[in-house]
């Protein structure tokens, strides 16, 4: 435990901070352990960009 200058304890957690895979069009994204997943198809059209759900895992 560590503690501030104050005296007060500091509540240290374990965060995952997973991060993007992006190849080509496709971006996969994980929001950590029992979270959840998903593959994303991003693509572009003159000045627009439009996002599809190729893949989603709901955690369990």
């Amino acid at each position: 435990m560590a503690v501030r200058h104050e005296e007060r304890p500091v509540r240290r957690e374990h965060r995952e901070h997973p991060t993007p895979i992006i190849s080509g069009e496709f971006v996969f994204a994980a929001a950590g352990y029992g979270r959840g997943a998903a593959l994303l198809k991003v693509t572009k059209d003159g000045a627009q960009f439009a996002v599809e759900e190729v893949y989603w895992n709901k955690a369990r």
